[in-house]
Formats: C-alpha cells, sequence, structure tokens
C-alpha cells in the first residue's frame, strides 16, 4: 500500500489509467472539474455507460448542479447517497490484468485530486479478498442510494438559484474568516481577476509576509514553480536581447535567479525572487581584486553587491529595477559619491538621465530596514534638477537603493509571456544610459 499527501501520484492514476473494464467511484463533492478528468478516462478507455458508477452525496455541488448531474447522466450510471449520511471517497480502478483503488480525503474536485493538503492510499487489490471487501462496499452504497434519472436532474435545475445563493453566502463567509486570519496580505484572490495571467495569485502569495518563513516542502514547491516561470522569461531575452546590451547573469548557473530558500544572505526569509544583469565576470574578477573580495562561486561571488538591472516579483507585483545597493559593502554606492563629491557637472548628467525617464513610471526608493521606512522620489512628479540632492541627503551605508517600475498584480502590461518580456526590453534599454553612468567598470 503507497500513501499519498503531496505530489501528483493520484493524478496521474487518473492520467495513466489504461484497459479499464469498470471504474467505480464514491465521492462526497464532485466538480466540473471531475466531469472533465471523468470524461477523458472514458474516452481513453472506451468505457461503456453502464461500466462506469458514481456516487455521490446530495449536496455533491453548489456549482449548477442540476448541469453536472446531466452531464455525468449521458456517460456514466449515477447515484444519489440519500439513505445514509454519505462523505466517503474511493475510486476503483478496474482494469483487465489489475485493479486498484484510492481511498481517503480527495474528493473528484480540483482541490481534492490536485490542490488541497489531503491524506490518501494508493491500493492494488491482488486477492479476491481485498477485491470482495470493496464490492460490497459499493453495493451497500447502492442500496442506500437513488439512481439519477431525468426528474432527479430535474429537481436539481429547479432549485439552480437557491444552490447559487448558497455557494455565494459560502463565499463570503470564507472570505470573512480569511481576511480576519489574513490581514497581512496585500490583496484577496477575489480582487482580482488574474487567473490566466502569467504570474497568478498563488505565484504572488508565496511571498506575502505569512509565508516569508516557511521553508516546508509544500511552500518550497510553489516558490520553484514561481523560479522556473523566472527563469523561462530570462531564456527568452538573454542571448536575443540582454547581452547586447552589455550585460550579464551571474556567472554560477545556480544563481542565475535569487534564492527560492530561507537562508542567512536573504535573513532567512524569502520575500521576492529577482533576475540580475550586470557586469561580465571579467569586470566582477577585476573589482574584487582590487578590494580583497574572495574571487569565488554562489552569493560568496559578490554580483548581487554591484549594481545592476534586475525584473522580479514580489508580494506587491513585478518590477523592472535599476538596482543601485544593498545595504552593506555595495561597490557602485562609494563610486556614485565619489564622482557627486568630485565632479561639479556630474549632477547635472546624473540630474539629466532622471529626468530623462519621466513618464516611465518609475520610483527611487531607499530603504532603511532599521528604521522599517522607505525614502522614495517620484521621477514622474519632481522637477528634474532635484535628484541629486534627494540621492546625497537618503542614500547611506546601511540602507537598499534602487530605481523600481512596479506592475500591479492585474496590469496588462504582465499578461503574458509575450507582453513581460517587451516590457523588461523596452525599459531595459531606456535604463542603460543611466546604469552606465553610474555603475563603475574598468
Amino acid at each position: 500500500m503507497e500513501y499519498y499527501w503531496r505530489g501528483d501520484k493520484v493524478i496521474n492514476k487518473f492520467e495513466d489509467a489504461i484497459d479499464l473494464e469498470y471504474l467505480f467511484i464514491a465521492t462526497a463533492y464532485f466538480s466540473e472539474y471531475g466531469l472533465n478528468l471523468l470524461k477523458t478516462v472514458i474516452d481513453r478507455n472506451q468505457l461503456k455507460r453502464e461500466n462506469v458508477k458514481l456516487y455521490l452525496s446530495p449536496d455533491f455541488s453548489y456549482q449548477k448542479p442540476g448541469d453536472l448531474l446531466e452531464s455525468l447522466h449521458k456517460i456514466a450510471t449515477v447515484y444519489i447517497v440519500d439513505s445514509i449520511p454519505f462523505h466517503a471517497k474511493v475510486y476503483w480502478f478496474h482494469a483487465k490484468e489489475k485493479q486498484y483503488v484510492i481511498f481517503g480525503s480527495s474528493n473528484f474536485t480540483a482541490g481534492g485530486i490536485e490542490k488541497n493538503l489531503e491524506f490518501d492510499a494508493i491500493h492494488d487489490l491482488v486477492s479476491e479478498e481485498d477485491r470482495y471487501k470493496f464490492q460490497i462496499f459499493f453495493e451497500f452504497c447502492e442500496s442506500k442510494s437513488k439512481t439519477v434519472d431525468g426528474s432527479t436532474i430535474s429537481i436539481y435545475q429547479q432549485h439552480d438559484e437557491i444552490y447559487q445563493d448558497l455557494l455565494e453566502n459560502e463565499r463570503k463567509l470564507k472570505q470573512k474568516l480569511l481576511q480576519s486570519l489574513h490581514q497581512d496580505d496585500p490583496f484577496k484572490e477575489e480582487e482580482y481577476d488574474i487567473e490566466d495571467y502569467y504570474f497568478n495569485f498563488e505565484d504572488y502569495e508565496v511571498f506575502f509576509p505569512r509565508n516569508f518563513k516557511q521553508n516546508d516542502t509544500y511552500i518550497n514547491e510553489r516558490r520553484d514553480r514561481v523560479k522556473e516561470k523566472m527563469l523561462n522569461i530570462h531564456k527568452h531575452i538573454y542571448d536575443k536581447h540582454i547581452k547586447k546590451f552589455n550585460l550579464y547573469c551571474h556567472k554560477d548557473e545556480a544563481y542565475i535567479c535569487s534564492s527560492a530558500r530561507p537562508n542567512s544572505y536573504n535573513k532567512e526569509q524569502v520575500t521576492w525572487l529577482g533576475i540580475r544583469y550586470g557586469k561580465s565576470p571579467k569586470q566582477v574578477n577585476y573589482i574584487n581584486a582590487t578590494q580583497n573580495v574572495k574571487n569565488s562561486y554562489g552569493e560568496d561571488y559578490g554580483f548581487q553587491k554591484h549594481a545592476c538591472l534586475q525584473f522580479s516579483i514580489t508580494r506587491h507585483g513585478f518590477e523592472i529595477n535599476l538596482y543601485h545597493a544593498v545595504e552593506h559593502k555595495a561597490h557602485d554606492r562609494s563610486y556614485l559619491h565619489g564622482e557627486l563629491d568630485k565632479d561639479p557637472h556630474f549632477k547635472d548628467k546624473l540630474n539629466r538621465e532622471i529626468a530623462n525617464l519621466k513618464g516611465e513610471g518609475f520610483k527611487w526608493i531607499i530603504f532603511d530596514n532599521q528604521l522599517d521606512k522607505e525614502f522614495i522620489y517620484v521621477i514622474d512628479e519632481e522637477a528634474d534638477e532635484n535628484f541629486s540632492s534627494f540621492y546625497n541627503a537618503y542614500d547611506l551605508d546601511g540602507r537598499e537603493s534602487f530605481l523600481s517600475c512596479l506592475y500591479k498584480w492585474d496590469d496588462k502590461g504582465i499578461q503574458d509571456m509575450d507582453v513581460i518580456t517587451q516590457q523588461i526590453v523596452t525599459k531595459m534599454q531606456k535604463l542603460l544610459s543611466l546604469y552606465s553612468l553610474i555603475a563603475f567598470r574598468v
């Protein structure tokens, strides 16, 4: 017997099911997801209607249950277990060569099969005794059931409005409960229709404060999926565009994207994932050598301490940045302050470059972690000559300093891969001149 509580083993059993002769399913709850998955299994195995049996609770769904029953009735024999409280979840796959069952907590819904934390057992029915036990169970279900026919379907369809009200009330109750439990969440799933966006609610949720320091397999698998999406963007733009800008990613492939695990470098919390483009390995090695920095790989290589252009995902949305300085030992902070101190004309060059970004939605943000305070310069709202004074006043060792263009969760500019890559390439091209001015290169 195999036990399952995370992963894709249950969905794989459905997707890999072949040579079936019969399929018996007992599930308290059922959904359109289950209907579509069932159709796939039936079509693949050319199962006859009388060889597919479903046993459902009376309240198996609040989402148009009559229509679901009508569709089910065409492809399977369906029973409503109405003579006894029913909450079973049992799936019996009867193939020509072998039989196996899945039983546990998973309903025949998207949540039960793929999304929720469930606990199930997958068991091969080798002996006649085992097969008889499950046969008796399904026969008992049938004895406590009403067979679905046209009149049953009609009754459910007549009460569709009541089910819709129940569903809406359930949604409102869940929303209120989650609001009290998740007060620090930057947004709620139902507030924005982004399910079909490249980054959806589940992607942003991993960066919500309640998940910053989580380090279990569930949250790490979700972080890895977001990281894979970020790396796919990188693959689409790096050779074709970024390298032509004379910008380079981290020389160690494992560190092209920032870490998806809490560690000492990210202060034991994952608040974002980002991909940086900046100086070449030759440049970084040379600068490291002049400052007695160990030339190594990984985080110790210090790529993050050099100014870069980057794109990132956070709880607030998707960002395209010119990242100027980390809190400490930022190579380009001392360089820019030095240029402003020694060259009286340098501040005019800097102010002009900043002014050239008007209308692009950029803000220069300086964050003091000790004070938990941001100092923000909104380029679109400030006079052209003001930036150098802002920078000198607030950019200090111990503070992060960066230029950011933020796309909120439902911005059309991040709807799919094509528009995201276009936004990144366009914005970074406009940042190149400023980057060249403030990043030290030899």
